[in-house]
């Protein structure tokens, strides 16, 4: 998985990178099929915001997350993706079921 990570009126420090590297490099126990995220970190007027688009067996998300603590939207945004990526394994058809509806 390939985390492209941009930010937009903050410093991109070492500690960021690690947290966000650290928080996604989760995601990839969930499916292989996840390439690339890109993740924008905003910060305006007292507000961090954290956004990631993705794509996910053909289907592309944008997801978003606010707080005023950069890393509490991180936290956020991360559980948001990881929730829309079990959706959307769910949604799949499996191996196991298409076998069955053939035999019948």
């Amino acid at each position: 998985m390939k985390l492209i990570v941009h930010a937009h009126h903050l410093p991109l420090t070492f500690a960021i990178k690690t947290y966000t590297l650290q928080k996604f490099s989760r995601l990839t126990k969930y499916s292989n099929k996840l390439e690339r995220i890109r993740l924008n970190l905003m910060y305006r007027q007292g507000c961090s915001s954290a956004a990631t688009d993705f794509s996910f067996s053909g289907t592309h998300c944008y997801l978003k997350a606010h707080h005023r603590d950069l890393y509490t939207a991180l936290n956020t945004l991360s559980v948001k993706v990881s929730q829309k990526i079990k959706d959307l394994k769910d949604q799949l058809p499996s191996r196991h079921r298409a076998r069955q509806s053939l035999k019948r």
